[in-house]
């Protein structure tokens, strides 16, 4: 953003601007980011075949070449604090104008040691921020403070990701400083060893946007995945409560001496094991020196663990259960198959028949989804439902839902069939759009009927924004459609509803019908229900219905009308046809399933 204010600013006064917040689950909050100015630069780095590096067991080195990267840089701006984020075989960072030349020499140094110290190669590029943005992308950090003590850069945008891939192309390199430049590298460590799981196995999780994925449609898949980690003990940090696992002499050592500074290296030798010796004997023995306290610091360690990250990627290292991993596994799995089976158009719509309990007659169908899945062909409904219903999809399923179901109640119209059909409704329907106004087009595009639609709504939507849900309401039903109460019984307020908002019909939850005949708390509430529907002039239609006997119970209570596996299982259009519509069953009952 071209701000002169901005660019007066120092890369640390900047950064310090940034409010700290708390508590992960805050992460995708917009108005937490801040834009970084336009003549900033972005640095960024990464090991060349880092995968096979790694295949090859040199992990740590790898790590160490990307850390060297934030150590370098911290160190040429002489420890003042800037927005960076570490990959495990690369890092990222911003800088203002003024520390644009540090940071370039440091990275240039930083890519010659770890060619000649370490035996990899690192790209490493300065991005101009006002060119991410003349490509589209942006670049926006945040701060979060995993404890009182410390706060971490979090990067949204896009920006980062446009940088990278630039610089993977060659664009904006730095070119590595000339053989034997050594980097200032003082404070890099490699001291603690793997971690192993407390909680049944670390796993790690990345999670990134497509391209062109709906910005909004990301932020609700992070969101879900951050509050099911957040179910785990700590979060599912992977360091232990008692700190990290600390051995002399560590496996790092090697790496150490490398970054060291001055001197042969038989003389850097002799340092660092004579530093690394000290340092761990005060900390296994908690030996307090001055100022510094073993125990505190070993629980700021835990606590300050950069074990979750953000830079346009989710990235996280859990130590988590097994169910954890594979509910995890499970919900990314889905949400990357199920926008698929929309754009594959896998999903299908099955009807279940309803009956008037007197004469046998279909009078209506609920339209309800199916999933055809390529290899596991039907999807229970259990299993993808409730993930679609909070997902990013809900609304592009909800509206093929319902203008599918409208077309086959005007094909069935157009054949001589009055039958209402039952839509059920999204809360993402109201919560985005004018969902009268769509409506009111598809009775138009497909001319049906608006008395043969009926929309059901359940408690979920009427709790949210209450007086535009009854706008709405009343908009919908001056359209003739009408709206029934689905799963009446079940919430928290359900007669108040009654008296809030213009219905026009509810229907009984299979949770009461289910055992009406046996448990007499259940037929007085179906007793109740079907009493109080009349008085107030509302149709009830009872679901669950698997048997003559309930059919015949409820109609003894007054409810005329039902719905069940006894009357037919959830069908496609065609089955419903031959089976309830064709010449030979138009004028016969319903028959048992």
């Amino acid at each position: 953003m071209d701000d002169p204010s901005m660019s007066q600013t120092s890369t640390a006064d900047y950064y310090a601007s940034i409010p700290v917040f708390r508590g992960f689950s805050r992460l995708m909050e917009p108005q937490l980011y801040k834009p970084l100015p336009d003549d900033w630069m972005i640095g960024t780095a990464d090991i060349v075949d880092s995968t096979k590096a790694i295949a090859e067991g040199r992990y740590k080195a790898v790590n160490m070449a990307g850390a060297a990267v934030i150590a370098a840089v911290t160190n040429a701006l002489e420890g003042r604090e800037f927005p960076f984020v570490f990959g495990g075989d690369g890092a990222s960072f911003a800088v203002g104008p003024a520390d644009v030349t540090a940071a370039r020499e440091a990275l240039a140094a930083t890519a010659t040691w770890v060619r000649e110290d370490l035996g990899l190669s690192m790209r490493i590029a300065l991005v101009p921020v006002r060119e991410i943005r003349a490509q589209g992308s942006d670049v926006s950090v945040a701060r979060y403070g995993p404890s009182a003590n410390l706060s971490y850069a979090m990067f949204a945008g896009g920006g980062l990701g446009w940088a990278e891939a630039a610089m993977k192309r060659g664009a904006f390199a730095v070119t590595p400083a000339p053989p034997g430049t050594q980097p200032d590298l003082s404070g890099l460590s490699c001291r603690f060893e793997l971690m192993p799981s407390s909680r049944g196995l670390i796993l790690s999780v990345l999670v990134l946007p497509a391209a062109g994925a709906d910005t909004q449609a990301y932020r609700k898949v992070i969101e879900d995945i951050i509050a099911l980690t957040e179910r785990s003990p700590d979060a599912g940090r992977p360091v232990p409560a008692g700190g990290p696992v600390l051995q002399w002499p560590p496996q790092g050592l090697g790496y150490e001496v490398r970054a060291a500074r001055g001197g042969p290296l038989f003389a850097r030798w002799v340092r660092v094991i004579g530093r690394t010796l000290f340092v761990y004997a005060v900390i296994r023995f908690g030996i307090s020196i001055g100022g510094f306290v073993p125990r505190l610091y070993t629980q700021q360690v835990v606590e300050n663990s950069d074990f979750r990250k953000y830079d346009d990627a989710l990235r996280m290292i859990l130590d988590c259960t097994e169910e954890l991993a594979q509910e995890l596994e499970r919900r990314l799995t889905l949400e990357a198959e199920l926008a698929l089976a929309v754009e594959r158009r896998e999903f299908e719509l099955f009807y279940q028949p309803q009956v008037d309990l007197s004469s046998g007659r279909v009078i209506g169908a609920e339209a309800l989804i199916r999933w055809r899945h390529p290899t596991r062909g039907l999807v229970p409904p259990g299993d993808f439902i409730p993930v679609v219903n909070t997902s990013p999809l809900s609304e592009a399923v909800a509206t093929w839902v319902m203008a599918t179901a409208c077309r086959q109640a005007r094909e069935w119209q157009l054949a001589g069939h009055e039958i209402r059909v039952g839509i059920n409704l999204s809360p993402s329907q109201f919560q985005s759009g004018d969902l009268a106004a769509f409506v009111s087009k598809l009775l138009t595009v497909t001319g049906v009927s608006p008395g043969l639609i009926e929309l059901e709504v359940t408690e979920d939507i009427l709790l949210h924004d209450e007086p535009g849900v009854l706008q709405t309401f009343n908009r919908l039903q001056a359209l003739g459609v009408s709206l029934v109460f689905d799963d009446f019984g079940t919430g928290y307020a359900s007669l108040s509803y009654l008296k809030k908002f213009p219905l026009d019909g509810l229907k009984i939850d299979r949770s009461f019908v289910r055992d009406v005949l046996t448990q007499a708390d259940d037929a007085a509430i179906v007793g109740s229900t079907v009493s109080l529907s009349r008085q107030l002039n509302l149709s009830v239609i009872a679901e669950g219905i698997e048997n003559q006997a309930t059919a015949d119970f409820l109609l003894a209570l007054g409810c005329e009308h039902g719905q069940g596996y006894h009357f037919g299982k959830p069908m496609p259009a065609a089955d419903f046809e031959r089976r309830f519509l064709s010449a030979d069953n138009t004028a016969r009952q319903a028959g048992a399933a």
